[in-house]
């Protein structure tokens, strides 16, 4: 069993307050999601119940922890063992369940014997590593962060089908709204409050969309009828006022009636005022994000973009896939699947090539691995500045602030934010450059779930060309026109 009890975390970096007051308990067997929004303390927690002993630097943790379960951890990433081979990172490898466990996976056992360094893996791939790794321990507990993230279709379903029907208790941060859909059994939110509710996804949502709802309306009364009592207060005030100024001194009676009406009136207004301090907060959308793509010159729909013809993806002398064929156009929405490894970074790549000096669009790219385009040294700040005036400065204050960044976290360097806050830094980028053909990696990968439907509504209403690698479900079918999976003999639309 898992226990936490009023766990309190808060960042020392800027004494920003990320969970308060959290308790919950994971059951064996047990299937428990962690929403929120970006940097809000989610893979935090995980940390926490594992007792990293690096969080001590930034963290501040209250509360108790118990945990008896044997616990395998999946983190967001394997950055700490990039250059170590595949082998070398298996370590001792449990042959009573490896086969079953690579089978699930889709994986040959010759993988697990792979001399590669995990840097030169694709995304999915590293993911697959890392569960074999977990799964051969034979923990009780998994605690998953973003175990979705770069897995191919094929891959996410068998991961959904897992989760659903494994006997472990399972506590996993996910921003994959149909694996959250499937799978978890009670949610545990980061918002305002830290709250624990133990009920199926889709409850949850309904159930908080029906309480934003009626926040709403109760908020919207409460100062709909204050500012009506204060209006209709301030012409009595008025009319005693005029009154009091006009009375005869020969009718002290009436003078010292009109000052009592004057207290009352003062009095009155004093108690509206207490009762407005009570006032419910008007709530806030957790999905309102504010990314518009306000700043870009729209596209004609028949503009060409890109034209291959039977072209060849290769690495070196070594061919990933033949015959593609794609006509990519001014406002085409294009999503591309396939399983992992098979090349989709590199057509991805390819397409940068070819089209980031064209004068006649403006490209802007999304990688998979923020890295390539992010100094993780710099701040937001820092990476959007161009010229650094003061308009600039405003402009990009008022731009990160509408994503919901404090302001110490616009100074912060990006390595020290979270991966959802970084991907926000690069649509801001895309936005503020007025990019009109976007080239998206797993675009939604690092967004709370709680947003992406705002986010692929922005994307759908484009005017632009948009070519993303997905396997983001909820965005294949919302944002894109066209579907297509890249496979070693070309791209076969969907």
């Amino acid at each position: 069993m898992l226990q936490v009890n009023n766990l309190s975390i808060r960042n020392l970096r800027d004494l920003k307050v990320l969970v308060k007051d959290l308790s919950f308990v994971v059951n064996p067997g047990d299937k428990i999601a962690i929403i929120g929004e970006e940097g809000a303390g989610k893979s935090s927690i995980l940390k926490c119940i594992l007792k990293e002993p690096a969080i001590q630097d930034y963290l501040e943790v209250e509360g108790s922890i118990k945990n008896s379960f044997a616990t395998g951890y999946l983190p967001q990433n394997l950055d700490a063992y990039y250059d170590l081979t595949v082998r070398d990172y298996l370590g001792d490898i449990n042959h009573s369940i490896i086969y079953g466990i690579l089978g699930d996976l889709g994986l040959d056992y010759d993988f697990i014997n792979l001399q590669t360094q995990i840097k030169k893996l694709s995304g999915g791939e590293k993911i697959k590593l890392a569960l074999v790794k977990i799964l051969m321990a034979e923990p009780d507990l998994l605690l998953l962060d973003e175990p979705s993230n770069d897995l191919d279709l094929e891959t996410v379903y068998w991961l959904e089908d897992f989760i659903k029907s494994s006997d472990l208790a399972i506590l996993f941060i996910s921003h994959d709204t149909e694996l959250l859909k499937a799978t978890a059994e009670g949610i545990v939110h980061l918002g305002k409050k830290s709250t624990f509710v133990p009920i199926a996804y889709e409850d949850f949502i309904d159930r908080k969309n029906r309480k934003y709802a009626s926040d709403l309306m109760i908020a919207n009364k409460q100062r709909a009828d204050y500012k009506k009592r204060m209006a209709k207060l301030q012409q009595i005030y008025q009319r005693v006022d005029h009154e009091q100024k006009a009375i005869s001194r020969a009718d002290p009676a009436g003078g010292r009636l009109l000052a009592k009406k004057m207290h009352a009136v003062k009095s009155t207004r004093r108690r509206f005022e207490r009762e407005a301090e009570n006032f419910i907060e008007i709530p806030e959308a957790e999905e309102s994000i504010l990314i518009k793509f306000s700043n870009y010159q729209p596209l004609p729909a028949a503009k060409p973009i890109i034209n291959l013809v039977d072209y060849e993806l290769k690495i070196g002398e070594n061919i990933l896939a033949k015959n593609i064929n794609l006509d990519f156009y001014g406002q085409d929405k294009i999503g591309i699947v396939g399983k992992n490894g098979v090349g989709k970074t590199s057509l991805f790549r390819m397409l940068n090539q070819e089209l980031k000096n064209r004068t006649d669009i403006k490209l802007g790219i999304m990688p998979q691995d923020y890295r390539e385009i992010l100094d993780y040294n710099q701040s937001a700040y820092e990476f959007l500045s161009v010229d650094g005036t003061k308009d600039e400065r405003t402009k990009i204050m008022t731009y990160l602030s509408s994503v919901k960044f404090s302001k110490e976290e616009i100074n912060r360097k990006m390595g020290e934010l979270s991966p959802g806050q970084r991907a926000k830094i690069i649509l801001t980028k895309l936005d503020l450059d007025g990019a009109n053909v976007l080239l998206l990696d797993e675009p939604t990968r690092n967004f709370s779930p709680l947003s992406i439907d705002e986010l692929n509504s922005v994307f759908a209403d484009f005017k632009g060309a948009i070519f993303a690698i997905s396997h983001d479900r909820s965005f294949l079918t919302q944002a894109c026109d066209k579907i297509y999976q890249l496979n070693p003999n070309g791209l076969k639309e969907i």
